[in-house]
């Protein structure tokens, strides 16, 4: 398997999606309308990955959207996974793509957002609809899987090394206070996003309030994981010096 930036997902903008109700999440039924494309990655899969068992591949697009009912338009972030052709199947026939179609797979970031809902965790976008379908006959894969998850657009931009670290000593001081805040609550959720950074950081710098995003390779986490200053290390928000033990000396770090 392999992964990549791709253009199978060009053609969805202006179009309407719909979530159903979810009564187990609060959620109602709901139209979306796309409004731009902002990125597309893609897990490509052999035939040998399949033999071995492992789900056909996907195109993951990332897209802004808005509620068709609501007259302000405010803007959510949308997904949508499309099951895609095994490598090397992609120009084959209606016949050989539409039989590599299965039903919907399990999603790390739709389980992620489910589990976030479940403990209705304060500290993430709140997942605001999803429904797991399949492709058109004029699909990539006739009869594949399609699932799509919206989720809130929440106030800010994402924190950025060179931003954080020109900041005084006593603002990086209360961005680190927030983000412990927001990193524990995550915790007691049991998940958090694979290979933590700064982007993953929404931080509304009107307000000081932080979100964590970034759930599409979503990682289980010991929710009774005691707080750690290394944290701070794997988000950027702290320096430690280059040396084996440096994990033991945080009176060298700089702050």
């Amino acid at each position: 398997m392999r992964s990549a930036e791709t253009s199978f997902l060009l053609r969805l903008q202006g179009t309407e999606v719909t979530t159903t109700a979810k009564p187990d999440f609060q959620l109602l039924t709901k139209t979306w309308i796309i409004t731009e494309r902002l990125e597309e990655v893609s897990s490509f899969t052999y035939q040998m990955d399949i033999d071995g068992g492992i789900p056909p591949g996907f195109a993951a697009g990332k897209f802004l959207c808005h509620s068709k009912d609501d007259p302000t338009k405010e803007p959510a972030f949308m997904r949508v996974y499309y099951q895609i052709p095994t490598h090397g199947t992609e120009w084959s026939s209606y016949a050989v793509r539409a039989s590599q179609a299965v039903p919907p797979i399990e999603l790390a970031e739709l389980k992620a957002f489910q589990s976030l809902m479940k403990y209705a965790c304060p500290a993430v976008p709140r997942l605001l609809g999803y429904n797991e379908g399949k492709q058109p006959d004029d699909g990539i894969v006739p009869g594949g899987y399609a699932t799509t998850i919206v989720w809130q657009k929440v106030p800010g931009i994402p924190l950025s090394e060179r931003y954080f670290w020109n900041l005084d000593r006593s603002q990086r001081d209360s961005i680190r206070e927030e983000f412990r805040t927001v990193f524990e609550q995550l915790t007691q959720c049991g998940v958090q996003p694979f290979a933590p950074s700064f982007s993953k950081l929404i931080y509304d710098e009107s307000t000081g309030k932080i979100h964590i995003s970034g759930f599409r390779m979503a990682v289980p986490i010991d929710s009774t994981r005691p707080w750690t200053n290394k944290n701070y290390f794997t988000y950027g928000m702290a320096k430690a010096p280059d040396m084996p033990d440096r994990f033991d000396h945080e009176e060298k770090w700089e702050f």
